[in-house]
């Protein structure tokens, strides 16, 4: 068939520039854009992305968690747009898999082009006890209190130790052969952090090694009953100590020592069954051994005889 170089389109919708014909066979309808047909595979010439957020589920109060933006934003911030178009792609076609959120950083495998996924991780700066002991106050100053942190509503002090302040200071890891600072599998990674998160906004505080659930916050003044509780995470400076063991006794300590020098009783010597080596062994590789000294296969049989007879005799009393 003979093609005159003008773009045309064939009756099934499949847009052709010369004799490429483009198909997205994934796709149940396209956009025209500048005049050419194309689909939304981010890989499809002139593909123009749309400007818009991720797919964050909305809060009680009806907005997105305030977190999940935060990792939107930080996708937009930090990428071009040919990035961002086929980053979104990945993401909305499910390439993203094994998404955890691990102490101070949140990594994930994208399959890309190549046959094994590319490893992604993004790393955000360490916090010290003291900045995370804040952490319990601050969900106290919120509206709601914890049930607004379950909801998604961060404060921006919040969100400040929770992700490391500026998004700049973030860092970026694919094994991917693109060399730029963002590339497309993280773009798509971080769209996928931002729909967890989204859902479960208690996730933020794995990046730390917290759980939302074992923090204790601080009483309201002026409440009756015990002392104020002081509201610090698990494993932060400052937190509550545990009440210290009592001392051992001497006579604890003088057995304790005898045992370390002396040792205990030893325990019985287990009988064990006997096995032949050559039951265990790999015939076919004796076999293989003796071919190499052997002239011909009846002298190859002869010698692993005699060293099966060999064995025996080692082995059995006479």
């Amino acid at each position: 068939m003979a093609f005159d170089g003008k773009e045309r389109r064939s009756s099934r919708r499949s847009p052709q520039v010369g004799n490429v014909i483009y198909v997205n066979f994934g796709a149940r309808d396209y956009t025209p854009v500048a005049g050419r047909d194309t689909f939304t595979d981010p890989d499809a010439p002139s593909y123009k992305p749309r400007r818009k957020t991720t797919r964050a589920r909305a809060t009680a109060k009806g907005t997105r968690s305030t977190a999940a933006d935060w990792l939107t934003d930080l996708a937009f911030t930090q990428s071009d747009n040919g990035r961002m178009s086929r980053g979104r792609g990945y993401y909305q076609g499910g390439h993203v898999m094994n998404l955890e959120f691990v102490p101070g950083s949140i990594t994930a495998k994208v399959i890309g082009s190549q046959p094994q996924p590319f490893s992604v991780a993004i790393m955000f700066p360490p916090r010290t006890d003291p900045q995370l002991a804040r952490l319990p106050d601050l969900i106290s100053q919120l509206d709601g209190g914890i049930q607004a942190v379950r909801s998604g509503q961060f404060s921006p002090d919040m969100l400040k130790i929770l992700f490391g302040g500026h998004p700049y200071k973030a860092r970026y890891y694919c094994d991917c052969p693109d060399k730029a600072k963002v590339c497309k599998h993280v773009v798509a990674t971080m769209m996928a952090a931002a729909d967890r998160v989204a859902a479960d906004p208690g996730l933020v505080f794995q990046l730390r090694g917290l759980n939302l659930a074992d923090m204790r916050l601080p009483k309201p003044a002026g409440s009756a009953g015990a002392e104020p509780e002081t509201s610090v995470p698990a494993g932060a400076s400052g937190a509550r100590q545990k009440p210290q063991a009592e001392a051992p006794s001497p006579e604890a300590i003088a057995a304790a020592t005898d045992r370390f020098w002396n040792g205990g009783p030893l325990p019985e010597i287990p009988q064990l069954k006997t096995q032949s080596a050559l039951a265990d062994s790999d015939e076919e590789l004796l076999h293989k051994a003796m071919r190499t000294i052997s002239y011909t296969s009846v002298d190859e049989l002869c010698a692993v005889s005699d060293i099966e007879d060999l064995y025996y005799n080692l082995t059995h009393e006479t």
